[in-house]
């Protein structure tokens, strides 16, 4: 794998983005899912400028450097997870997009995203409930969460797509790509 010195410097300075959104996150209480968030879409971004391969290895070097820095260690697993949705999105993006026909692939997209932001929260939910406060009204709260992360899921997504979409489209010109 060659990586030349414009990729290395722009995924480094991207790399130390992440770290900074996610510093951020720990820091500003109120704003903590928008900067996980907006980190996480730095992985979208390696993803789709230099590939599967280098796209992977910087999300390695991303969750690496924010659970150094991160002083809140929820917060860099949350961030992880969330890069590891954009991930794999954009592989299985990659993968549907060689097969059949464009509606039906718009569908199964849309269920394999689901499916797969759904193998990231449900062990949450199962495995950590005390990351998620269900207070004393018992067994109704881990379904009003359950729900709630569903809602969340196509907000995220929606985010995700109009950033790369719109944001990034808009930027993308000011940086040396390639």
């Amino acid at each position: 794998m060659h990586i030349r010195s414009k990729e290395m410097a722009f995924l480094g300075m991207m790399t130390a983005c992440f770290a900074i959104f996610v510093f951020l996150g720990s820091i500003v209480e109120s704003s903590t899912l928008f900067f996980l968030s907006a980190a996480s879409f730095l992985t979208g971004i390696g993803v789709r400028e230099y590939g599967i391969r280098t796209g992977g290895v910087f999300f390695l070097a991303s969750a690496l450097v924010s659970f150094f820095v991160g002083p809140n260690k929820l917060y860099c697993m949350t961030c992880t997870l969330l890069s590891f949705y954009i991930y794999m999105r954009e592989f299985l993006f990659d993968k549907i997009e060689e097969k059949g026909n464009y509606l039906r692939k718009r569908k199964l997209f849309l269920l394999i995203k689901w499916i797969l932001f759904n193998v990231c929260y449900i062990p949450l939910l199962l495995f950590f409930p005390f990351l998620f406060s269900f207070g004393e009204k018992g067994k109704a709260w881990p379904w009003l969460v359950f729900m709630i992360g569903q809602f969340g899921f196509f907000v995220y997504d929606k985010a995700y797509d109009y950033f790369q979409s719109f944001v990034w489209e808009r930027w993308r010109k000011h940086f040396p790509l390639k």
